[in-house]
């Protein structure tokens, strides 16, 4: 989003630079007032309505440090209609209030106050109805799903229905994840005319051209049509554009739901389809001809055609090969100059994973990100442990959740998911590489050969938190060991303590004990005092920022009889390593070429 930030007050000007702090993931540029410049910001040297006014018309979103009033005052004359209007959000200068104020669900207003909230522990204000309910708007399952939407009219009576906690069915023409459509009754379309009686407004789903029902009712469109293109060389963009709309009512398909033309790459840069894309305000997407030959046997071919450019079709195979799941849904329709075909992508409903660290536990050290990620999901897989640690998080979010070896059900669980079309956060401790299920969720995809969307998510790990509560154990090289021997042998385990002890790595210990697992801990210290002085410290944390949380110093020599579990994080030092009044320090190597004194 194109955002400004606009303060009117000195302690404004110190609050919209932690907001634009906030949105660093958007274009956003700070204004304040003249008398109290701060470093990046632009002074504002006119009447501030004037300013506003001007941006109000150029930016998808205004952020007011101020008084409501005075936002209020400054785009009273400029508001026209919800599908028009920016985002306009209001913080006071202490930034503990952020106030969505206009264009709360199509322009945004409500997404963005809840992200500046988060990013400046402040608390989001949001009025809507349904949101106040805790209902899907319209517009929100509409972005949600990247609809557009036909009629922005009919949004009232459905939002109103929802509000009043009336019946409203969802009916589509293609499967929906159920999470997505949550609070929604869903429906396949053919149903609809049987079932619209019993329901007071309906969400209607489809790329079709149908009849509208009398009752309140909105349509949302999916962007799912590929149109493929052949031309005459000089072909006009009206000879384009009518030979596509012929093959969209031919089809009986909208406009509205066609995402991309797709053409021979020969054929890319003939101005007539280029414009002709334009008029349908989507991209053009060349297609090579080596793909489209090998890909001819399967559509009706033409001789004269094939004598002319290689292949014996080009407007089927283009728009099936453009399309990531294309099924061809209108075959080749010939107009003057032109040839049109359209195929379905039924990839819309594409899910994704994403792998959420949040940290050792403590949630002053989970992320913004690690946040965003598990509210921006439908569904939440993770290991029951950590459901208390993002409790207030859940929501009305479908929760799977399981004990201890059970990742790899999980790690089917959030594919099985996503490839119904869902948003998955996988919620890990820790950082979701170290340890997690990072590793496992990607081989899976692997061996499965689903190409899913993917994020990780990196988190504080113990090994980290662990040396912050112990002083600055990790300043120089370090090995990360864990000594469960659950999936890696006992054997491979001693070798590397081995080679990390010999080379005077500092060792981080992860998993040294648990209920099953007692003599690890033991044996990796004898196999460490083959190589390190018996004084070397040892720092031993437990249950790192969070409740019951323990760190301490001992030595190598008192290792093997330390109370340990899982919950616990060793780190021995190097033989550089030393203790200065409960600190565990690592000396980086300053004090050989510097002096420190």
């Amino acid at each position: 989003m194109r955002i400004s930030v606009l303060s009117v007050t000195k302690k404004g000007a110190e609050t919209g630079m932690r907001i634009v702090k906030a949105l660093e993931a958007h274009e956003t540029e700070l204004f304040v007032n003249k008398r109290y410049p701060v470093h990046g910001a632009t002074p504002i040297d006119e009447p501030l309505a004037g300013l506003a006014g001007r941006l109000f018309t150029s930016r998808d979103a205004l952020v007011f440090v101020s008084s409501t009033g005075i936002a209020l005052r400054c785009i009273a004359r400029h508001i026209r209609d919800k599908a028009s209007d920016p985002a306009v959000v209001v913080v006071d200068e202490a930034g503990r209030h952020v106030i969505s104020l206009l264009s709360g669900h199509l322009g945004g207003a409500n997404a963005l106050a809840k992200e500046i909230a988060r990013g400046i522990g402040g608390e989001a204000v949001v009025t809507t109805a349904t949101d106040v309910q805790g209902r899907m708007c319209v517009e929100d399952l509409a972005r949600r799903l990247g609809l557009t939407i036909d009629d922005r009219e009919g949004c009232k009576g459905v939002n109103a229905a929802l509000a009043n906690g009336e019946r409203v069915g969802l009916f589509c023409d293609s499967s929906i994840p159920p999470a997505v459509a949550s609070g929604f009754a869903v429906h396949p379309l053919e149903e609809m005319k049987d079932r619209a009686h019993d329901l007071q407004a309906l969400v209607i789903i489809t790329d079709r051209e149908i009849e509208r029902p009398r009752k309140p009712h909105v349509l949302l469109r999916p962007r799912d049509l590929v149109v493929g293109v052949g031309s005459k060389k000089g072909v006009s963009a009206s000879q384009v554009v009518g030979t596509v709309e012929s093959a969209l009512r031919r089809a009986g398909l909208s406009p509205e739901s066609v995402r991309l033309f797709a053409t021979a790459d020969f054929k890319a840069d003939e101005e007539g389809i280029k414009a002709a894309a334009r008029s349908f305000g989507v991209p053009l997407a060349p297609v090579s001809m080596e793909r489209i030959k090998e890909a001819e046997s399967g559509f009706a071919s033409s001789d004269f055609v094939k004598e002319r450019v290689g292949a014996g079709a080009v407007a089927e195979p283009a728009a099936v090969l453009a399309s990531e799941k294309g099924v061809l849904v209108q075959g080749k329709v010939k107009g003057r100059g032109a040839t049109a075909a359209i195929a379905r992508d039924r990839s819309i409903w594409k899910g994704r994973i994403t792998l959420v660290g949040i940290g050792p536990g403590g949630r002053g050290h989970m992320s913004l990100r690690a946040r965003e990620a598990i509210e921006e999901a439908d569904s939440i897989v993770t290991y029951e442990g950590y459901l208390s640690l993002i409790e207030d998080m859940i929501g009305e979010r479908e929760v799977f959740s399981n004990g201890m070896m059970g990742e790899v059900k999980r790690a089917e669980e959030a594919c099985e998911r996503a490839e119904r079309g869902e948003r998955v956060a996988v919620v890990c401790s820790g950082d979701p590489g170290v340890y997690a299920m990072a590793s496992l969720v990607c081989e899976m995809l692997c061996e499965r050969g689903l190409t899913l969307d993917l994020e990780v998510v990196p988190g504080i790990t113990s090994a980290t938190a662990s040396a912050a509560l112990l002083g600055a154990p990790l300043s120089t090289d370090f090995a990360v060991i864990s000594l469960s021997d659950h999936l890696t042998p006992w054997e491979r385990i001693e070798k590397r303590l081995e080679a990390a002890a010999e080379s005077d790595f500092v060792i981080v210990l992860y998993n040294p004990k648990s209920r099953r697992r007692t003599w690890q801990l033991e044996r990796a210290a004898r196999i460490l005092l083959r190589h390190r002085h018996p004084e070397t410290p040892v720092g031993v944390v437990r249950s790192a920022t969070r409740e019951g949380e323990e760190a301490f110093v001992t030595t190598l020599r008192e290792l093997a009889e330390t109370e340990a579990d899982m919950m616990t994080t060793v780190i021995i030092g190097n033989s550089q390593t030393f203790t200065y009044r409960g600190l565990m320090i690592t000396p980086r190597g300053y004090s050989g070429k510097y002096s420190l004194g």
